[in-house]
């Protein structure tokens, strides 16, 4: 799930595309459609991640929306970007 947010917050800096407008969010190629016919386990895992990645999408574009930023943390840092910006914000966390 980290790793899909990270992927979705930073396509949030290529100007006209919308909110998780990565490779994660394409539909399945004619081969990958293929497998999903082939192997039921192939459709199974994916279907799940599609569900995952629209979860993280929604997640992403309602602190937009709210914020006009989104941010992911990773490690000891916070990762703060804005929809067509090219620069990110890089926060790190403090300790208590």
């Amino acid at each position: 799930r980290r790793v899909i947010e990270r992927t979705l917050h930073y396509s949030l800096h290529i100007p006209g595309d919308p909110i998780g407008g990565s490779a994660l969010t394409e539909p399945l190629d004619a081969l990958g459609r293929l497998r999903c016919i082939v192997r039921p386990r192939f459709a199974r895992y994916n279907a799940q991640a599609e569900t995952l990645i629209a979860e993280c999408c929604a997640e992403i574009a309602a602190r937009v929306q709210q914020v006009g930023a989104s941010w992911v943390d990773w490690g000891a840092h916070r990762y703060v970007a804005r929809p067509g910006d090219p620069a990110v914000e890089v926060w790190r966390k403090s300790s208590p």
